[in-house]
C-alpha cells in the first residue's frame, strides 16, 4: 500500500463484516457498518448493502473510485463473492482485490506473536496486528520498474483468485443440485406406489431428464399396472425410507409438471412439507 492513499479494508468473517478506512491519514479508522462493530451478514445481497453504506459514508462525488479496497474473506464468505465485481462496479471501485483470511491471520500472528482467540477478532488486534501485516505484505518499492512488476503480479493473482472462486462456487452449486435430486432407481421403484399408470404419462427419456440422469430407463410400453399387494408393499417400503431420500423423492414429485393421478392413500405423504 502506498502512503498517503485512500484505502478500505473489508473483512468478511464468520458471517459478519467490519471495515477499516485510511483516508489520506497515517492511522486506520474503524468504520461501524449500519451502527454495528461487526455487522451480521445473512445473505449474498448484504455485501452490496455494506458497500453502499461505505460509499454513503465517504461522501465523494465519484463514489469509491479514489479508494483501493482489500476484501478479506474466510471460507464461510466464499458464496458471497460470486457477484463482488458487479457490486464494486456499482460504487465505481476499480482498484480492489480479494485476500484469504487464514493466511493473513497467520502472518500477522507470526509478526506480533499473538493470534486472535475468537472467530471475530478484537478491533485492537486487527489494528495492531492484521493491518500492519497487510501493509507489510503489500508494500512496494519506489522505483517504477518494481512497481509495474508488482502491479502485474497482483493482477495475475487476482485473475487466478477469481477463476478459482468461480470454479469453486460452480462446483458447490453443481454438488448441491445433485444432492437434492433423488436417485433414478428410487424414482423408478416408488413412482408406481404414488401414482396410477405413471409410466403411461411420462416417457422414459423425459423421466431421465427430470431425474438428472444420462441413463434412459428401459420401460416397456404399455406398462402394466402393478398388483394391489405389490403397490401396498412398495408404499410400506416408501414410508420407511431414510429422511433424506424421502425428502428428495417428495420434492421431485412435487416438481413434476405432468397431470398424474395420485393414489389417495399417498396424498398425505406427497403433501408433507
Amino acid at each position: 500500500m502506498q502512503n498517503p492513499q485512500k484505502v478500505l479494508v473489508v473483512l468478511l468473517l464468520d458471517h459478519h463484516a467490519t471495515c477499516f478506512v485510511r483516508d489520506d491519514q497515517p492511522s486506520w479508522g474503524h468504520a461501524h457498518l449500519h451502527g454495528e462493530a461487526w455487522y451480521p451478514m445473512r445473505a449474498e445481497a448484504d455485501l452490496a448493502s455494506v458497500l453502499r453504506e461505505l460509499n454513503a459514508r465517504m461522501h465523494y462525488s465519484d463514489d469509491l473510485a479514489k479508494f483501493t479496497l482489500h476484501l478479506i474473506y474466510d471460507q464461510a464468505a466464499l458464496p458471497w463473492l460470486a457477484h463482488v465485481a458487479a457490486a464494486l462496479a456499482d460504487v465505481q471501485c476499480q482498484h480492489w482485490q480479494v485476500l484469504q483470511w487464514e493466511s493473513l491471520r497467520d502472518r500477522a500472528a507470526a509478526l506480533n506473536g499473538c493470534a486472535p482467540s475468537a472467530p471475530l477478532p478484537s478491533v485492537e488486534w486487527l489494528q495492531q496486528g492484521l493491518l500492519p501485516a497487510l501493509e507489510a505484505a503489500f508494500s512496494r518499492q519506489s522505483d517504477i520498474v518494481a512497481a509495474e512488476q508488482s502491479h502485474a503480479d497482483a493482477v495475475t493473482r487476482l485473475s487466478a483468485d477469481r477463476m478459482r472462486l468461480e470454479a469453486e462456487i460452480a462446483l458447490q452449486r453443481e454438488q448441491l443440485s445433485a444432492l437434492q435430486r433423488p436417485a433414478l432407481d428410487d424414482v423408478l421403484t416408488y413412482l408406481p406406489a404414488l401414482y396410477r399408470n405413471v409410466f403411461s404419462s411420462i416417457a422414459p427419456h423425459d423421466l431421465a431428464l427430470l431425474a438428472g440422469s444420462l441413463q434412459v430407463p428401459q420401460i416397456p410400453s404399455p406398462w402394466p399396472e402393478p398388483a394391489p399387494d405389490t403397490v401396498q408393499a412398495l408404499q410400506t417400503r416408501l414410508r420407511k425410507l431414510p429422511t433424506q431420500r424421502a425428502e428428495q423423492l417428495r420434492a421431485f414429485c412435487q416438481s413434476l409438471p405432468h397431470k398424474l393421478e395420485r393414489r389417495p392413500e399417498m396424498r398425505g405423504w406427497l403433501e408433507q412439507e
